[in-house]
């Protein structure tokens, strides 16, 4: 799960992503409003910052995945003509 070769690509994608937002005059603009929101939710960035980008590692993701995808965090849900005889 979680190949690192895999996570290595997506990390090339993600810091591309950050650096093309970077070049866009409007990231700028609200970047800066959104600094003027202090510490508040309006005041977090969408996109991560560089050194989160580069930070983005396999083992991080399996530390985030674990908790939030484990058997009893999951619900099935079926609906339509079902037999629950034969399920």
């Amino acid at each position: 799960m979680f190949d690192a070769e895999d996570i290595a690509r997506e990390r090339g994608v993600i810091l591309e992503e950050i650096k093309m937002d970077e070049d866009n005059p409007d990231y700028l603009v609200t970047r800066s409003s959104l600094r003027m929101s202090g510490k508040t939710p309006l005041g977090k960035p969408i996109l991560w910052h560089q050194r989160d980008g580069q930070a983005f590692e396999r083992q991080a993701v399996l530390d985030a995945y674990a908790p939030r995808f484990a058997p009893g965090n999951i619900v099935v849900s079926a609906a339509g003509n079902l037999d629950h005889d034969t399920s």
